[in-house]
């Protein structure tokens, strides 16, 4: 890598939170998946899982989907670690879009 570029975006770890019985994470499934794996969808959202349920929920407003919802024990955890939340959406959002111009930016075996 040339030093003066700077290093590719990240992505944060796949399990956000794990407290109190509830454990937040997102899906990278759409980063090289092997067949049959399904594939990760817009909008981004977490994945949260309490006593053997899993909810999803959105990033913006930690909401659940679709209007699902929540116990007061996951809104709990979802409001103390909002910030943590919020800065893992941002990564995403970042990883994602270096992803895409990256993928813009190669050039096709009929160019030159």
């Amino acid at each position: 890598m040339n030093q003066s570029q700077p290093a590719p975006p990240s992505l944060p770890y796949r399990i956000l939170v794990n407290a109190q019985g509830v454990r937040i994470w997102h899906n990278y499934g759409n980063v090289n998946p092997p067949p049959g794996t399904r594939i990760e969808h817009a909008p981004l959202h977490f994945h949260v899982r309490y006593r053997n349920r899993e909810y999803r929920v959105y990033e913006d407003t930690l909401r659940g989907y679709a209007g699902q919802p929540l116990p007061a024990e996951v809104e709990a955890v979802l409001y103390k670690n909002r910030s943590r939340l919020k800065r893992a959406t941002h990564r995403i959002g970042k990883w994602y879009r270096n992803l895409r111009q990256s993928q813009r930016n190669i050039p096709t075996s009929q160019e030159g």
